[in-house]
């Protein structure tokens, strides 16, 4: 099978934006299927890459892996000043309204340089399916217009709130538009439900998953460093944790000497004020982004995984990720019905806390070895390479009906 994948974010991007399209791009070259990965360029001040040179790779491209092709967006005044936020008020509003009605979305820029390698495509390639992630709407828009010019049908994915990203009025008019999506797969239970009360459209949910070697369940012989994973949000609820962490050392003094706090993750500023209090008391390290490996190093050889919870997002990537980890998790301040069938289901040990008090308790609690509780059976099923067949059944399925 021969395949457009669609996704803003490009693959090198040190984001969870890039990790869905291109790990499942990843996944089905290894089962055999040709992928093109049509993104946005990581730098927007880089040049296009010449349809000369497209056309010489190509040819010689090793189809074990994805075939990218990085766009630069169109220059566009008015769309730069509205994502730097240099628009007055109410000006801000109308461009964006406009934009939606007119365009369709608010990155047209990436869909109009998306365009010129239309012809390449269906020239070399000749797709029998697209697939395109929800990151914007300008993701569906490139792969409508690609559906229309190569005669070819396109799979929606929604791994976004779209509630979250389309402006208050906007949802169910801009949702019509997508009425020729033959089919759409969802990031989860939450996003289907979502899915059939936007769209009226059943869908197929595809879990975002992890690399099978993540499963692990290493028994550590000390306590040695609570890891906080992703965005955090909101300074209050970091200090729900912070403040629990606190507590404990409190109660007990030596538990200090050894402890490291460290998280990992982009809200630098957030963590540092949030953790002033800890600092005279344990070590605290801040790693920014880092490779897959290291995340899943650190992760697996922690004591403790944390996170915020983001209520918007329906649900969150890295939370399948820190279950695979196989170490105990605690979740601040909340977690989806969705997300605790799943953990019953592995068994994997996860604290929800609220307040500082209930952080103590989870942390007196926690056994050493608790994570070792986790099924790694069960929780290889929600690995890239388990999900991923029922991406190829869904895209295979379009295909044949074309």
């Amino acid at each position: 099978m021969k395949a457009i994948f669609v996704n803003h974010c490009h693959p090198e991007k040190q984001h969870v934006c890039a990790k869905r399209i291109w790990h499942f791009a990843c996944a089905m070259a290894v089962r055999g299927h040709k992928i093109i990965l049509l993104t946005e360029s990581l730098n927007p001040n880089h040049s296009d890459i010449s349809l000369t040179d497209l056309f010489k790779s190509i040819k010689v491209h090793d189809w074990s892996e994805p075939f990218v092709i990085p766009v630069v967006p169109v220059y566009d005044k008015t769309l730069t000043r509205l994502r730097n936020g240099e628009l007055w008020y109410g000006i801000r509003q109308i461009t964006i309204l406009y934009r939606y009605l007119i365009e369709g979305g608010v990155f047209g820029n990436w869909r109009r340089g998306a365009s010129a390698y239309f012809k390449f495509l269906e020239e070399m390639f000749d797709p029998d399916v697209i697939w395109s992630s929800f990151g914007n709407t300008d993701c569906w828009n490139i792969a409508q217009d690609l559906s229309w010019r190569l005669r070819c049908p396109w799979v929606g994915d929604l791994k976004d709130n779209w509630n979250s990203f389309l402006p208050l009025g906007l949802n169910a008019l801009v949702a019509k538009r997508y009425c020729d999506m033959r089919e759409v797969t969802a990031f989860s239970q939450t996003h289907r439900a979502q899915i059939h009360r936007v769209f009226k459209k059943d869908s197929t949910v595809i879990y975002s998953g992890f690399p099978k070697a993540q499963v692990k369940c290493m028994p550590l012989s000390f306590f040695n460093r609570i890891l906080i994973t992703g965005s955090l949000y909101n300074f209050n609820k970091v200090k729900i944790l912070v403040d629990g962490i606190l507590q404990w050392i409190q109660a007990g003094a030596k538990r200090a000497q050894s402890l490291e706090v460290s998280y990992a993750g982009g809200d630098v500023e957030i963590f540092h004020e949030a953790t002033k209090a800890l600092t005279p008391l344990c070590k605290t390290v801040c790693n920014r982004y880092l490779s897959i490996e290291n995340l899943m190093d650190l992760q697996a050889t922690a004591w403790v995984n944390a996170y915020i919870y983001n209520e918007k997002s329906l649900f969150q990537h890295k939370t399948l990720e820190l279950l695979a980890a196989g170490r105990p998790v605690i979740s601040i301040p909340g977690e989806s019905a969705e997300f605790l069938s799943i953990v019953q289901s592995v068994g994997a040990k996860v604290q929800i806390c609220s307040s500082p008090q209930s952080v103590f308790l989870a942390l007196e609690n926690f056994n050493i070895n608790d994570g070792s509780k986790l099924d790694p059976e069960k929780m290889l099923e929600f690995s890239w390479e388990s999900q991923v067949e029922k991406l190829e059944e869904t895209l295979q399925s379009v295909s044949a009906n074309k």
